[in-house]
Parts: structure tokens; C-alpha cells; sequence
């Protein structure tokens, strides 16, 4: 790392001195990390990273911690409230192995960042970059270089109750800033956001390893989390500063009101989660639904990259997962209500618990629709779902095997083994010898992992059912016995 040593361990002496008096009175954290002016005049910053991800919302069973999903080398370079231009090599271990390189040029609006190069399984298209995934990516730039962040800082208050800790206003967000008491330097910076699952969550950022670069401070080391589980990890090499002409104050400016790019600000962690998984989902999927008949009375909700299924009997609706987030929800639930005006919804029935698949059931759980999920996700949902001030919650937890009446029309839910997720359930119709299954097999999609289909495959033999068709929560329409068995055998 570049660094000036010499003023580094001059400041670092001089702060470790005046720790006490520094936390004795409400401290200036605009000039906590840097000599005094010297973010002013600063133009740059570039580095070079390499770190990894672990995925809270994709872990084999509800609530442990986060699956480790990618690793990654990264090129830098920021210049604050202007642009900044990040070189990613990303190789992902889970859902699939990869190697995914791409390159993001963020400017301070989201209307003319792009990105160039392959950041998923599936190919997409070089162009402009989403607001959401450029509102995430700038958060995490300035809560991963706190003397940047401290620099806007206004309204400095000590925290009720929690020593060394005060509570400030930046980028039009309130953080609140733990110090060490003993050199004064920042332990963690934290905020608040919102999670589709549990609601408000806190999101922090923690640095270690405190290095001075021409007389500004920077952590060598840094770690992100969510709600204290750990989600990202980043080792920073080679930070070099760039100064030019003084800026005062430095004029920063977020586009919050465009909704896209609040929703990426607010909802931060869970758009790099996708990035993460190497499955990003930075464009709205509420929109559209799409009804697709894949059995008799029998409807794939099609129109995003996962899909709900809706069963229809005789007086009622019967909803399969709840993706993403509640807006997708509340327009499935809209749809259905103006497809069949006389028939609620009267039941969700959860395949598992990541977050592409349960995202919305705070919806369902608001409207007072009775929800069952398996046993051993139960009291995931239970206590995500009170988190959230539902009272009341009908969560109804099965087992191995359930027969289940939805109105007139007779319905089994299995539980399948599989790597992929603990207590995962598949939905089979006995009437139609249809199986609706979520990520172990996706008719209709070239992408396919060939152990959970070989799960998949040994299960319905070990039930000895006799299933004709199959329809998934991801792809798009229906595939035979005999395609399952082809991918499962690759």
C-alpha cells in the first residue's frame, strides 16, 4: 500500500494521545481521518481490492450464516460526487462456478452509468448501467472510505446509552459512528435499510488495519454486515490519492428521487446480494404478471426471472412462493383479484426459504392470509414476519409428506432432500400428475444444476409418484419425466 508513513504515524501518535480528550466532547468528524482541509483539496482515490461474499438469503438452512457465494479482484478508481470506474474479476462458488468479468462506470446521476462485459450466468446486455444497482454501488463507495463519508458529516450527537457512539447526517441518511476509545479511530459506521424479509435491518460497515495516505486516514481492511451476519470482506492494496483544486464545501448530490435509485440506496444489501450470487436483479420485477396455464387450472406467474404458480379450485386461490420483494406481491394479488373477482386467495404455501422465493410474504401475511411452510423454516418466518409488527401470524409447518384439501381440489406437498436448501417442499397435483418445484429443476431454461435435478429425480422415485409434467419456479413452461431424468444424468 502507498502510503506517507512518517505524517501516518505522526497523526496516528497524536490521535492515540488525545483519545480521551477527543471522546470526552461531542468530536469534529469532519476532520477525524485527515489532516485539517486535506478532503477539500482531495480529487481521487483509486485502489486495488480483492475480497469475498457470503450470502445471507441463499443458506442451506433458515437463519445460519451466509453461504460463501463469490470471491473477487477489483481496479478502482472515485472521484467523490463525480464518477467512479470499478474493474471486476468475480468467480462465484454457489449457485453455480464462474468467472465474470465487467467493468462499471458510475457517474453521480444514474441516467448515463454503464456497464460493459458478462455479471451473471445468463447474458445480458452492455449498456446502461440500472439506477438501483448504481445507487448500491455508490453507497458502498463512500461507507467504504469513512474519511470521505466523516467529511459531510452534520449534526454530531452522542447516542443514548452506547458509549463512544454518536449519531450523524450525511447523503441525506442517518448514520450513527462507533469510536474505539482508544485511539479515537472508527471500530464501524452503520445505517439502516430495508430488507423484503425482516424489515429494518441495520447494515454496517467495520474497518481494521488504519493506514495514513498523504494525510488522509484509510482502513486496509474492511468488513460489511447485515444485522450483525457477516456478507462481504475486502483487503485494499496499492490506495493511492489524487489532489487538485480545493472544493469547499465538496458539493454532493443523490438523485432519491428517482425511485429506482432509492430503492437501491435503501435497499442496498440485498442488490449486491444478487450481484453476489452472480444473478443480479437490478431492473423492477414487480412488473409484469403473466398467467401461463401449465396444467388444468393450473397458472405459472410468469413475467420475472422466478415465478409463483396459482392453483385454482372451486372458491378459492392457492398461491405457491412469494418472490422477491412486496411490490412484486401486491401486483400478483392484483392480478388475481381482476382475473377472479369472486375467488380469494386463500392460502400461500412457501417452496423454501431464499429470499427470490419468499420476499413477498409480508404482503400475504398483512392481508391475513394463512401461510404454510415447512417445519424446519417456521420459526425463520415466524419471528421475520412478527419483526415486522404482523400480529397474528398464521403459519401452518408441515413435514416430510402433507395432503392438503384447497377448496375441492386435493394437493400434496413432499419434502425433498437436497444441498440446495433445508425443508424444501415441492407442490404435487395428483388430478393432473403435475409437480411445481422451485431452483432444482427449471423446465423451460437452458441453465440447469445436475445435482439438485438428480435430487429432484430421487425423490419423486422414492414417492413413487407419477408425475407427466413439471413446471419450475424459474424457466418457463412444462418439460416430461424424461427431460428431468436427461438433466438430471449430465
Amino acid at each position: 500500500m502507498k502510503t506517507n508513513n512518517a505524517l501516518g504515524w505522526v497523526l496516528l501518535v497524536g490521535f492515540t494521545l488525545c483519545a480521551k480528550q477527543v471522546l470526552a466532547q461531542t468530536p469534529d468528524l469532519n476532520q477525524l481521518l485527515a489532516e485539517p482541509g486535506a478532503t477539500d483539496w482531495l480529487q481521487a482515490v483509486s485502489w486495488i481490492s480483492s475480497g469475498d461474499f457470503f450470502d445471507i438469503a441463499q443458506t442451506a438452512a433458515a437463519g445460519a450464516r451466509g453461504r460463501h457465494a463469490s470471491s473477487y479482484t477489483a481496479e478502482a478508481r472515485w472521484e467523490p460526487g463525480v464518477s467512479a470506474e470499478l474493474d471486476w474479476s468475480l468467480h462465484t462458488h454457489y449457485p453455480f462456478p464462474a468467472d465474470l468479468t465487467y467493468t462499471e462506470s458510475l457517474v453521480a446521476g444514474p441516467g448515463d452509468s454503464t456497464i460493459v462485459g458478462v455479471d451473471g450466468f445468463r447474458p445480458t446486455p452492455e449498456g446502461p448501467l440500472p439506477p438501483a444497482r448504481v445507487a448500491m454501488r455508490v453507497k458502498r463507495l463512500w461507507m467504504s472510505t469513512p474519511a470521505l463519508l466523516l467529511a459531510g458529516a452534520e449534526g454530531a450527537t452522542p447516542v443514548s446509552g452506547r458509549p463512544d457512539a454518536l449519531s450523524f447526517t450525511a447523503l441525506a441518511t442517518v448514520w450513527t459512528i462507533q469510536l474505539d476509545p482508544t485511539t479515537g479511530f472508527p471500530v464501524r459506521i452503520s445505517t439502516t435499510e430495508d430488507d423484503p424479509v425482516f424489515g429494518r435491518v441495520e447494515v454496517s460497515m467495520e474497518y481494521f488495519s488504519w493506514v495514513g495516505v498523504d494525510g488522509v486516514f484509510m482502513p486496509e481492511r474492511l468488513e460489511y454486515r447485515v444485522d450483525g451476519q457477516l456478507i462481504g470482506r475486502e483487503h485494499r492494496e496499492s490506495v493511492e490519492i489524487e489532489f487538485g483544486a480545493a472544493t469547499a464545501p465538496r458539493a454532493i448530490s443523490l438523485p432519491l428521487d428517482e425511485p429506482r435509485f432509492a430503492k437501491g440506496w435503501n435497499t442496498a444489501h440485498w442488490f449486491l446480494s444478487r450481484v453476489a450470487l452472480g444473478g443480479p436483479q437490478d431492473q423492477d420485477v414487480s412488473q409484469p404478471v403473466e398467467l401461463l396455464e401449465v396444467a388444468e387450472g393450473v397458472y405459472q406467474v410468469a413475467g420475472g426471472p422466478t415465478h409463483s404458480l396459482v392453483i385454482e379450485s372451486a372458491d378459492q386461490l392457492t398461491v405457491v412462493d412469494a418472490p422477491w420483494y412486496p411490490e412484486r406481491s401486491e401486483a400478483v394479488l392484483a392480478s388475481l383479484r381482476s382475473r377472479w373477482p369472486d375467488k380469494p386467495v386463500g392460502r400461500l404455501i412457501l417452496t423454501h426459504h431464499h429470499h427470490d422465493h419468499s420476499g413477498g410474504v409480508m404482503t400475504f401475511a398483512a392481508a391475513g392470509i394463512p401461510i404454510t411452510v415447512h417445519a424446519l423454516n417456521r420459526d425463520f418466518f415466524f419471528d421475520a414476519l412478527s419483526r415486522q409488527g404482523v400480529g397474528a401470524v398464521q403459519i401452518e409447518s408441515v413435514g416430510e409428506r402433507t395432503n392438503l384439501m384447497l377448496g375441492d381440489r386435493a394437493v400434496e406437498l413432499y419434502e425433498v432432500p437436497t444441498a440446495h436448501a433445508d425443508g424444501m417442499l415441492v407442490v404435487y397435483l395428483p388430478d393432473q400428475s403435475f409437480l411445481f418445484n422451485a431452483d432444482l429443476y427449471s423446465p423451460g431454461r437452458e441453465t440447469q444444476h445436475p445435482l439438485w435435478s438428480a435430487e429432484l429425480l430421487q425423490a419423486v422415485r422414492f414417492y413413487d409418484l407419477p408425475v407427466e409434467r413439471f413446471a419450475g419456479a424459474h424457466g418457463r413452461g412444462v418439460e416430461s419425466m424424461g427431460h428431468l431424468e436427461q438433466t438430471a444424468s449430465r
